[in-house]
């Protein structure tokens, strides 16, 4: 006896599989979204903090009379710039794709470290902003590096606010 047995899937099967899987992109895309801005911020509000943490480093390890200077360039391609006791410089640049640079509170946007104890002469912040965040770096009792978030931001689960 012959059967007549089709074997796949039939068309209607196929358009609801695809259905489901658009409807659930379509609810996790904002999600990813904001985790990749999230994760963005972070990212550049850590390398900051560690130039920071450098440049303390170098102003007590060479311990020379001028310390060590941190000059931020700012744009939407900022830049920073670090200074040693013996003039020669180091430039860095973060990736900071949507990351931008809004507030500086350093005089001259330059940040000094001096040799005794690799501390600031008061405490100074510098601010990063993305379209739903904003992260600052500040040094604390001149000589502490945090990273917090503001008042007024969005908060991320990892820092304190300011």
């Amino acid at each position: 006896m012959p059967t007549n047995k089709t074997l796949g899937f039939t068309i209607i099967e196929l358009m609801i599989v695809i259905a489901v899987i658009a409807i659930l992109a379509a609810i996790a895309v904002p999600s990813f979204s904001d985790t990749l801005e999230r994760k963005r911020i972070q990212g550049v509000a850590e390398s900051v903090k560690a130039e920071f943490e450098y440049a303390r480093s170098e102003a007590i390890k060479q311990s020379c009379e001028n310390g060590t200077t941190l000059s931020f360039v700012a744009g939407t391609s900022w830049q920073i710039n670090l200074t040693r006791c013996d003039a020669t410089t180091k430039s860095y640049a973060p990736l900071s794709s949507g990351v931008t640079l809004s507030n500086i509170s350093f005089v001259a946007n330059d940040l000094s470290f001096n040799s005794r104890r690799g501390s600031v002469d008061e405490n100074q912040s510098i601010t990063f902003s993305t379209d739903n965040y904003d992260l600052q770096v500040r040094t604390i009792n001149n000589r502490t590096i945090d990273i917090c978030y503001p008042a007024a931001s969005r908060s991320i689960a990892t820092y304190g606010q300011c």
